[in-house]
């Protein structure tokens, strides 16, 4: 789950990146929003799925197992993983505001200049 929540949410999808980039390149950008909110879904849809399936996987091998679900790390874990994910994507946020917006209008313009040639 940490897993999931780290590649589909708190770290920017650089194909949605290039979505954006390739449609304002070709001055399509409604289109590129089109395309970039489908996208989203499906990858939401597909995230949601699988999160879906984890848990209702951890349940029956916990219970093949024989474990019991009270434990304090079984019954703590969902809270720290999520916890967990909250921290860094605060870390990330902060991390946008100290180095201010200039590093990635720099290199969204080189992407964008690399296209053109």
């Amino acid at each position: 789950m940490l897993t999931l929540g780290l590649s589909g949410g708190i770290v920017p999808c650089p194909a949605g990146f290039t979505i954006l980039l390739v449609a304002a390149h070709f001055q399509a950008l409604w289109l590129g929003l089109i395309i970039l909110t489908f996208f989203s879904l499906g990858l939401g849809g597909t995230l949601i799925g699988i999160g879906i399936l984890l848990t209702v996987g951890k349940e029956g091998v916990i219970d093949r197992m024989g474990l019991r679900a009270t434990g304090s790390l079984l019954r703590w874990a969902p809270v720290l993983s999520a916890l967990l994910v909250s921290a860094v994507g605060a870390w990330f946020t902060w991390q946008s505001f100290v180095e201010g917006q200039g590093v990635i209008a720099q290199m969204l313009r080189a992407f964008a200049i690399w296209l053109e040639s």
